[in-house]
C-alpha cells in the first residue's frame, strides 16, 4: 500500500533541508487531497541529533492534521526555530523561507519546488 493511499490522502512527498554540516535538520511533508494542499513541518533542535524517521512522522502527522482540519497552526516565530531556518536557507531555498510560517499549514503558498513534486509544473530541464 503507498503511503499517500494508507492517509486517504492523494498524494504525499517529503523533503529535507540540511544544515552546513549536511544534517537533514528540517523535514517537510506536503500533501494534496483534492483540490487543498497542506505543509507539515518538522524542525530539529540545535542540541539533538536528526534522525530522518522521527522528523518524517512529525511533518506528517503536521501535514495531515492541517488537511484534515483545514486549519494552520503552530506558528513558527521561536528564536531557535527562526535561527535553524536563517542557518539553512539559502538562495535555492530562499522562497520557502517566505512562504514556510507554520508547522501544520492548510493550503500554503506552494514553492517551486513543491510544484514540481505534485505536477503542476515541469522542471526545467536545461
Amino acid at each position: 500500500m503507498r503511503v499517500a493511499e494508507k492517509y486517504n490522502v492523494d498524494q504525499m512527498y517529503y523533503y529535507h533541508l540540511r544544515d552546513f554540516y549536511n544534517r537533514p535538520v528540517v523535514t517537510v511533508c506536503v500533501v494534496r487531497c483534492g483540490d487543498n494542499y497542506s505543509r507539515g513541518v518538522s524542525i530539529c533542535s540545535l542540541s539533538e541529533m536528526p534522525v530522518k524517521r522521527i522528523g518524517r512522522r512529525i511533518a506528517r502527522d503536521r501535514a495531515l492534521n492541517a488537511i484534515f482540519n483545514k486549519i494552520s497552526v503552530m506558528e513558527i516565530k521561536s528564536d531557535r526555530a527562526l535561527d535553524i531556518l536563517e542557518n539553512i536557507f539559502t538562495k535555492d531555498v530562499k522562497d520557502l523561507y517566505d512562504v514556510m510560517n507554520y508547522k501544520s499549514q492548510y493550503n500554503p503558498d506552494l514553492t517551486w519546488f513543491e510544484k514540481i513534486l505534485f505536477g503542476l509544473i515541469e522542471r526545467n530541464r536545461n
